[in-house]
């Protein structure tokens, strides 16, 4: 019943990380149907902290769907986007303060073994999550940090099967901000030949 329920919260994962990829809103839907095998996982192998990311995770998760499906004005759908450095290290920085309340929390109300590598991916995935709502590009490098965590995680919980999927997710997210990247600078040198266009009509 375990290695199924594995299995197919595997499967689901790799499903939904090829749609988001493609930038396809079926992506969001799919990770909600893998919420219930994540939330029996967790709760097997006390995560609790993660287990409370699951039910913050399916508001996410709406939200993500909308925003893809309903948060541009254009045909084309919401643009990817990036975020400067800058904002990158400070929304990093304004993270640590959840993180260390997570971990206080699973601390002193749980048994939690990995409390602080346990706040860690609570409080990160659901800001990555967030970020890929958004479409920004820089949300694909804070997933490989976040499965990184995970692969610990797992290794700590001896679960070599969950470790190795975390790695391969993580090889998902590398390819992820790749494609983006390519799409993103697609769409500026589209954007910078419609401009020119524009400026030769106007001339003529």
């Amino acid at each position: 019943m375990n290695t199924t329920i594995d299995v197919i919260g595997a499967l689901l994962s790799i499903i939904s990380a090829y749609f988001y990829i493609k930038e396809k809103p079926i992506a969001w839907l799919i990770s909600l149907i893998a919420i219930p095998f994540d939330v029996i996982m967790d709760f097997r192998i006390g995560v609790y902290g993660d287990l409370l990311l699951q039910f913050l995770y399916f508001i996410l998760l709406i939200y993500g769907w909308y925003s893809w499906r309903h948060g541009a004005k254009v045909e084309e759908g919401l643009p990817i986007l990036r975020i400067t450095a800058k904002q990158f290290y400070l929304i990093g920085l304004l993270t640590l303060f959840p993180v260390i309340a997570v971990w206080l929390s699973i601390d002193h109300y749980t048994d939690s073994e990995v409390a602080l590598l346990d706040a860690s991916v609570t409080v990160l995935s659901m800001l990555a999550i967030w970020l890929l709502g958004k479409k920004i590009i820089e949300s694909w490098l804070l997933w490989v940090f976040v499965d990184c965590l995970y692969v610990a995680l797992y290794v700590y919980k001896q679960m070599p099967f969950h470790a190795f999927m975390s790695l391969f997710d993580s090889v998902t997210c590398v390819i992820g901000y790749f494609y983006w990247m390519k799409e993103y600078g697609n769409a500026i040198t589209d954007a910078r030949s419609e401009v020119y266009d524009e400026s030769v009509t106007q001339t003529e």
